[in-house]
């Protein structure tokens, strides 16, 4: 890698946890509890020895005892099924913005996951989850800037009871607009927060680390270090392919070629033999890389890809 820095930090190790030691006043406490619970048991069950009479039956009998758990059981199984029902519905809800994503109508896609995620105002984790789309479709669009507003709102949710997977993705997609719109200190930034972030987390760890390290190349090449970048890729292809979906790889495809075009140690056919995987390309695909990156959109111009 450019500076040595792990694809893949190591976690945090976890702090060692002292063994709490009794405490004599709490053991006594419960002795006591014990002791009267085994008295107020023994009261009840224990031999009847004529010189009390026999306790009036009650009017209620014990009927309601066996609706508690009964009751527990069906308010899980709504609450369940009612979860199951919602998650169904929100998925059904982001077909329209897949669709548009799918046929590379960005904006279009935008303003569909935009609609998905008011409506799911109330529901934190379904609002942030399609305010991400919507910030991804704005990206894609070439509307870094509001792409990066959506991201930055994102990484400050706190509303969420799990919010470190969504917080860490944020601040990596914070690093990659703003490498995009030129402005690497705030770029690199964001990854190294990240970075620390992804130390911490255990949630899809290899899925956020393969996009850090897309990142770290694109800044790479804003600063004209296109060796370094090459070696990044290179370094980490097997893992970036694995972990990547089709649609990432494709986009890391253009930006691996855009650092080969200009490498002079590079067979001469390499740029358009690996265009060739990313075929076929719709009108704009790719045209974001270069909304704000005058040497990519040449790039891009050149190959059809703007």
């Amino acid at each position: 890698m450019t500076d040595e820095r792990p694809f893949l930090p190591e976690p945090e190790p976890a702090a060692p946890t002292q063994q709490a030691q009794p405490s004599p006043r709490k053991t006594l406490l419960l002795w006591i509890v014990l002791i009267a619970l085994f008295a107020a048991i023994w009261s009840l069950v224990g031999e009847d020895k004529g010189g009390t009479p026999p306790p009036e039956p009650s009017r209620f009998g014990g009927w309601w005892l066996g609706l508690l758990p009964s009751g527990l059981v069906f308010a899980f199984a709504v609450y369940f099924f009612r979860t199951y029902r919602q998650s169904i519905d929100f998925n059904l809800a982001l077909e329209a913005g897949r669709r548009a994503m799918a046929e590379r109508r960005f904006g279009d896609a935008a303003r569909a996951f935009g609609e998905v995620a008011a409506a799911h105002e109330k529901q934190p984790l379904y609002s942030a989850a399609a305010r991400s789309q919507t910030a991804g479709a704005c990206l894609a669009s070439g509307n870094l800037v509001e792409a990066r507003r959506l991201y930055t709102e994102l990484e400050r949710i706190r509303s969420l009871v799990f919010t470190s997977s969504v917080r860490l993705q944020a601040a990596i997609q914070l690093g990659m607009t703003n490498a995009l719109l030129g402005d690497l200190e705030t770029a690199a930034a964001w990854t190294e927060e990240a970075r620390g972030r992804l130390r911490k987390t255990k949630d899809d760890r290899l899925g956020a680390a393969s996009l850090l390290c897309v990142v770290d190349a694109v800044i790479a090449l804003r600063r004209g270090r296109r060796a370094d970048a090459l070696k990044l890729l290179e370094s980490n292809w097997l893992l970036l392919r694995e972990v990547l979906s089709a649609n990432q790889m494709r986009v890391v495809e253009v930006i691996r070629s855009f650092a080969e075009a200009s490498a002079v140690l590079r067979e001469h056919n390499a740029v358009s033999a690996r265009l060739v995987r990313i075929e076929p390309v719709q009108p704009g695909e790719f045209a974001y890389l270069g909304v704000a990156w005058p040497e990519m959109k040449t790039f891009l111009d050149a190959h059809g890809l703007g």
